[in-house]
């Protein structure tokens, strides 16, 4: 969603980005006072992380309470594209400085599902969030830590150097964490038990191709108007509830159709319009006959600017 929410938005992200480097700032010299400047730097790393993502997947406007998730049934289509691919890398960072920071793996990735998690709810239940909640966005983002977790714990293992200089943290300081992250949790599960609705996400139908036979009598149709000038390879056939169906392709600057209203006395009764524009000359025909005869067609010299007429 982040691509096509903040288009437009060019002052919201630099103030965004200007948030995130302060809170890293402002952790770095909370932390270097107490555990070291090593520590202290990885923990800035880690707070913008956590506060560049915050700000992104929270952004407040003209929000409304919807109380509602969508949920996509097909797993794999979330990481379908640039924008499934944008949030995949929007928590890539969290997971690498959250095991540089703790050197706590498991928890790590804990804490950033929670994290995902929490944000997605609160995308359906704060009203002033003008984002929507989405699984889409739920898997992509936890993906997303999962594979940062993964990369920090190797970048960890070959650079002895960050081993020795930021220690793990130890087991008190990752239990309270812990129950810090239980607490939240609870909180999600509460709110999709009491207030969040999941509404499955309707995927479109797939327009079939249509077969042989059909790109062959639209090509008939086509050489019958303007002989010599068009000729499609493939076309989409579209059928609704009434049985009737449509033949359909595009040409250079229009497109061309036949629908197939009912059969009479063995033949297909077909009605056929095309518009298009080749040369200077834009072309239009209207087909309407069972022996495929053309009723009406005329073209008329245009200029050159002037796009195709439906």
């Amino acid at each position: 969603m982040i691509h096509a929410v903040f288009q437009g938005h060019a002052v919201f992200l630099a103030l965004a980005v200007t948030v995130t480097l302060l809170a890293g700032v402002a952790a770095y010299f909370a932390v270097a006072r107490r555990a070291g400047r090593a520590r202290g730097v990885f923990c800035g790393l880690w707070a913008s992380s956590v506060v560049g993502p915050l700000t992104l997947t929270t952004w407040s406007g003209s929000g409304v309470l919807t109380g509602e998730c969508a949920i996509n049934p097909s797993v794999l289509q979330a990481f379908a594209g640039v924008q499934g691919q944008l949030n995949v890398l929007l928590f890539v960072p969290f997971g690498v400085c959250a095991v540089l920071t703790t050197g706590r793996p498991f928890a790590s990735l804990a804490a950033g599902v929670v994290l995902v998690a929490a944000v997605e709810t609160s995308q359906a239940v704060v009203p002033f969030i003008s984002r929507l909640c989405d699984s889409d966005d739920l898997v992509t983002n936890s993906a997303g830590v999962c594979a940062g977790v993964m990369l920090g714990v190797v970048v960890r293992r070959r650079m002895p150097g960050i081993r020795s200089a930021v220690p793990s943290l130890g087991r008190p300081v990752t239990q309270r964490a812990l129950a810090g992250g239980a607490v939240v949790a609870a909180l999600v599960v509460s709110a999709w038990l009491t207030v969040v609705h999941p509404v499955r996400t309707v995927l479109p139908t797939p327009v079939p191709a249509a077969d042989a036979g059909q790109v062959q009598a639209l090509n008939a149709a086509l050489d019958e108007a303007f002989p010599g000038a068009y000729e499609v390879e493939a076309a989409e056939y579209l059928d609704d509830v009434d049985g009737e169906g449509m033949v359909t392709a595009l040409l250079p600057g229009g497109f061309a159709e036949i629908l197939q209203a009912e059969r009479r006395g063995g033949r297909w009764r077909i009605h056929w319009r095309l518009s298009a524009r080749e040369g200077g000359m834009r072309h239009s025909a209207v087909v309407d006959a069972t022996d495929g005869s053309i009723h009406s067609a005329n073209s008329e010299s245009v200029p050159q600017t002037t796009g195709p007429r439906g």
